[in-house]
């Protein structure tokens, strides 16, 4: 198949990353990909130029005729079958300029939204030919009141990580232990209640190490933070890094305490991968991914004292830790790998592609 992914943004997130991770895993499987990217056009074009069939086009209302004809040549030319838009913004265009074309339209739902009612979305609903949702969490947000002819369009198909064999050892053989944070750091994730939580042990045999850009306001202020308490020799800053093996292989378990519902969880899924135990809140799709006391731990959103007492329990028992490190393993091989989402991806193709609507 010819398959095209339309990506617009302007910072690097998980919806991204997942778009990236779907692109490669198609072409692995031998489909022609296709992508167009828009938004941050530098930074995007970057992070797909490996998939090799890649165009920078200017979507924008004010570049609306351009922007039109270029998607509808991509489309022609390379006699597109599947195009997937992966943000709202874009699925106008990506109609308009499919009008009149055979190429079936799935747009990808990265996060818990409702629908939009009004008259304008109700024609974009009745043109898409499917639409995907990452979790039964995100599912549910866009079932509500939905009527049954646009249900029929949903289908869950959960994000995977793409895996190889160079994994860390479950077992960690450093004399402190490590608790990791990945992610973006702004308030919503909630950084500064695994800070109170560490701080709330008060031992400085336990080790925060910190991946993600930390040139924003809010990690000011959880840095701040750490000096008032004097705790910052205990935290390493890491900034953003490219590839993050390294870091799964230092830490001992992972704390995702999100304050916002999630929509799936892609870090929390790489940490399981690499063996470790996870802490999150249960406010969005984690539950998916992990089972309460198996795989990690899920506790109420800004739950400090939890966070605190789930790293003193598995600080305490190193077998449990790694126990779970290995159930957690297990659990992503067989669940949340690519090969996982390209099985699922392939069974929506072939039921829009025999969909005569």
């Amino acid at each position: 198949m010819n398959v095209l992914h339309v990506v617009h943004a302007d910072v690097w997130g998980g919806g991204e990353t997942a778009a990236l991770s779907m692109c490669k895993a198609l072409k692995k499987n031998g489909e022609n990909v296709y992508v167009v990217v828009s938004g941050n056009i530098d930074m995007l074009q970057e992070k797909f130029r490996h998939i090799g069939n890649v165009t920078a086009v200017h979507i924008s209302w004010g570049r609306v005729i351009t922007c039109l004809r270029e998607i509808r040549r991509i489309v022609v030319d390379n006699k597109i079958d599947i195009i997937h838009t992966h943000t709202g913004k874009v699925i106008p265009f990506v109609l308009l300029a499919n009008w009149n074309l055979k190429s079936k339209v799935i747009a990808y739902r990265h996060n818990a939204l409702k629908n939009k009612k009004d008259i304008i979305h109700k024609i974009i609903y009745k043109n898409l030919d499917a639409m995907v949702c990452v979790s039964n969490f995100v599912k549910k947000h866009q079932e509500i009141d939905m009527p049954k002819w646009l249900r029929d369009k949903l289908y869950v198909v959960n994000n995977g990580i793409e895996v190889n064999e160079t994994v860390s050892d479950i077992s960690n053989c450093h004399n402190r232990f490590v608790v990791g944070y990945a992610g973006r750091i702004e308030e919503n994730k909630g950084l500064l209640y695994l800070a109170k939580a560490l701080v709330y042990l008060d031992n400085r045999e336990v080790v925060l190490i910190i991946a993600g850009d930390d040139n924003t306001e809010y990690a000011g202020r959880v840095k701040m933070y750490f000096q008032e308490k004097n705790f910052e020799n205990n935290v390493h800053w890491l900034g953003y890094i490219p590839d993050m093996n390294n870091f799964y292989k230092q830490i001992d378990l992972l704390v995702a305490p999100s304050v916002v519902p999630e929509a799936f969880g892609l870090s929390i899924c790489e940490a399981m991968y690499h063996g470790k135990p996870v802490i999150t809140s249960n406010n969005g799709a984690q539950d998916e991914i992990i089972d309460d006391g198996v795989e990690g731990f899920l506790l109420q959103p800004g739950d400090e004292k939890g966070i605190a007492e789930k790293i003193m329990a598995l600080n305490h028992n190193h077998n449990k830790c790694v126990i779970m490190g290995e159930k957690a393993r297990e659990k992503i091989k067989k669940q949340f790998t690519m090969d996982c989402w390209l099985k699922e991806m392939l069974k929506v193709y072939n039921k829009v592609m025999l969909d005569k609507r």
